[in-house]
């Protein structure tokens, strides 16, 4: 093929590209410094606690505190231990718990989750997923009823 560009044309493209590309990066970078911190959240004396390094690990679920060394929330009974994903017996109760949850907890209802719930339990007991997916459509359409309003009551 017959390339009609001079070349000086050829040598100059890929250093405008380049330029552009610097350019474009510098001002991203000025962006970036200039832009406005967010506030921090914490206060000092939360901040001197948690330095501190004494304060004990907090349930994420109930936000009980509980003991470095259990596995389970004792306020909750959700599973807190640092390692219960790694071992095989505890991980089907963090399995488990997770599971419940969609069938008993409030559950963000995107496609995401759901989805994600659907195949989980396909997963890992497929005969009895069917079963499951009542359960979390009827999770879902009680959590819905109660995030909607009512009709307002006549007095």
């Amino acid at each position: 093929m017959y390339d009609d560009r001079s070349e000086a044309e050829r040598q100059l493209l890929p250093l405008v590209v380049m330029l552009l590309t610097g350019a474009a990066v510098w001002l991203v970078v000025q962006w970036i410094r200039t832009a406005a911190s967010k506030p921090e959240p914490w206060d000092a004396h939360w901040e001197k606690t948690l330095e501190e390094g004494d304060a004990p690990p907090v349930c994420e679920h109930c936000s009980a505190p509980y003991a470095e060394t259990d596995w389970f929330c004792p306020g909750c009974g959700a599973s807190v231990g640092a390692y219960n994903n790694y071992s095989p017996y505890l991980y089907l109760f963090s399995l488990g718990e997770g599971l419940r949850r969609g069938t008993s907890g409030a559950v963000p209802v995107n496609w995401l989750s759901v989805g994600g719930y659907m195949l989980l339990s396909l997963a890992f007991f497929f005969i009895l997923a069917p079963i499951y997916w009542v359960m979390l459509w009827l999770n879902l359409s009680q959590h819905g009823r109660q995030a909607s309003p009512g009709p307002a009551a006549s007095s």
